[in-house]
């Protein structure tokens, strides 16, 4: 039977982790042969050496700063590292400091890393320093800017005038298919991206103005296509009654459906997410498996988008109730459900009502 092996204590691991355990050997070593050191600078500001303090900081139990927050307060009155705030998704990302001068230093230092660690060029169009209080600086669609309010500052963002174009070409597509097949597969089609679009963009605090606008300019296509179509009463699913419930306006009736509205859309925080989600700690892994275990948004956009033919409004509306209540598996084997593999059936035969 083999012996079990020593466990390393943790400052070690993290030592060899960062790659600073044999430089620590060998300054141990000069020291007790009598050297003096005069120029350690480079060694205590290099890139491994903050990181494994900031490391060290964190697995002390011991220390006052047992919060993000009091780390972060420590930090900022022991140290000269600047205070920097980053946004990232994917290959897009932003970068949130207080003054103009730590942005240019940090805008330099973040080219030069990019360059000379990934050989990767930046955007000379795209990445430049912007002054939210001034001005509006454009990420994933959205364009923010700082308002003042009750003596400090609070975000305003509104839709980038090219994520508002994409809107309109993509309902305008949808309303141009509706005219074309007046079936209830293009009016579901229609309410699919109508609800993707809000659900996307509901995050701007000023995206109902954004909408008003695109509402406005699509308006008269949709009630020029439909004219012919056009019913007074339609069927108002449970998407409906939840998101459109409150909409006082006029609704457009299409194929027996009722057709979401386009101007009606009010803006919501982005809550619920979570610093903790990571694929490198073991709480992040758990939490991204948690996460998959929900319904799929692609699959839930199919089901919207092509119901059942030959059944009505209300079984389709039920169909996509029953794959969200279900979380996306078979009521029966407990498989994920795929698209092109699943059925809906009536607990009761139609044959027998």
């Amino acid at each position: 039977m083999a012996a079990n092996k020593p466990k390393k204590r943790q400052l070690l691991r993290n030592n060899e982790y960062y790659d600073t355990q044999a430089i620590f050997d060998g300054l141990y070593q000069r020291s007790q042969d009598g050297d003096v050191f005069t120029n350690l600078m480079e060694l205590i500001v290099s890139e491994q050496n903050i990181m494994l303090a900031y490391r060290s900081i964190k697995k002390n139990k011991g220390s006052k700063t047992k919060t993000d927050r009091d780390r972060y307060s420590t930090l900022n009155r022991t140290s000269s590292l600047k205070h920097v705030f980053i946004v990232r998704y994917a290959d897009d990302f932003k970068l949130f400091c207080k003054t103009r001068n730590e942005a240019v230093r940090l805008f330099e230092g973040t080219r030069l890393w990019l360059k000379e660690r990934l050989w990767l060029e930046i955007s000379p169009e795209k990445s430049k320093i912007v002054n939210l209080k001034k001005q509006y600086s454009e990420f994933l669609g959205f364009k923010l800017k700082l308002r003042p309010k009750s003596g400090g500052w609070v975000i305003k963002s509104h839709m980038t005038d090219k994520a508002q174009e994409k809107c309109r070409t993509k309902i305008r597509g949808a309303i141009d298919l509706l005219g074309k097949k007046p079936d209830q597969q293009s009016a579901m089609r229609f309410n699919a991206t109508v609800l993707g679009l809000h659900q996307y963009y509901k995050v701007a605090t000023n995206v109902n103005l954004d909408f008003d606008k695109i509402a406005f300019d699509v308006r008269k296509r949709l009630l020029c296509r439909t004219k012919r179509y056009r019913s007074d009463n339609g069927f108002r699913g449970q998407a409906f009654q939840e998101y459109y419930g409150s909409f006082k306006g006029k609704v457009i009736n299409v194929a027996g459906i009722a057709l979401f509205p386009v101007r009606k859309i009010s803006t919501a925080p982005p809550m619920c997410f979570s610093q903790e989600i990571s694929s490198y700690t073991e709480i992040g892994r758990a939490k991204i498996h948690e996460l998959q275990k929900a319904v799929g948004p692609y699959i839930l956009q199919q089901i919207m988008e092509n119901p059942v033919q030959g059944q009505s409004v209300e079984l389709n509306d039920n169909r996509i109730s029953l794959y969200v209540s279900q979380r996306g598996k078979c009521a029966i084997s407990k498989e994920p459900l795929r698209v092109g593999e699943m059925e809906v059936h009536h607990q009761i035969p139609r044959a027998s009502k």
